[in-house]
């Protein structure tokens, strides 16, 4: 006997949580479920774009993008170019092997001149040439050579050519 009211109660708690979802249950029969909501949306239909009202930004409005970081200067540090055409670089002291770049970069191999490389910067953009030592600043895109040009000076040989009448 217990067993059957226990039962008949379950059935009958179920019947009622089933009726109270139904009753909170929306029905997803439109969009807009107001009147006034669905006229107004009609009345936008009809009327031609020239006239339509401009939308409201939602949201507050983003702020301007804060600059990147400047970008990490590249110091060529040394090339290997083996007879197998594999190259290995060092750039900022780290290995990079067969054109591996810095992110943001790609490098260029020139095989007519051991010991440099072309960086480019952003896709499109001339190459900038880049030998051992030298220092390609990202930002201005100018190479930094840590040896001016002006500082080595091969002095004048003397002539040491004899005469044939010695």
């Amino acid at each position: 006997m217990k067993a059957q009211c226990i039962g008949v109660l379950l059935a009958a708690l179920t019947g009622a949580i089933a009726a109270k979802a139904e009753e909170t249950a929306d029905p997803l029969e439109r969009l807009f479920m107001d009147r006034e909501q669905r006229a107004a949306l009609e009345r936008l239909r009809r009327l031609p774009p020239a006239e339509l009202p401009k939308p409201k930004p939602l949201g507050q409005p983003k702020a301007a993008a804060d600059p990147p970081p400047p970008a990490e200067p590249l110091r060529l540090n040394g090339v290997v170019s083996r007879s197998s055409g594999k190259t290995t670089t060092w750039i900022n002291g780290r290995q990079r092997h067969d054109g591996e770049a810095p992110a943001g970069t790609r490098l260029l191999d020139d095989p007519t001149a051991p010991g440099r490389l072309s960086v480019v910067i952003n896709r499109g953009e001339k190459p900038i040439p880049v030998k051992v030592g030298q220092t390609v600043d990202r930002n201005r895109r100018k190479v930094n050579d840590p040896i001016p040009s002006t500082a080595i000076r091969v002095p004048n040989k003397p002539n040491t050519a004899r005469s044939a009448n010695e």
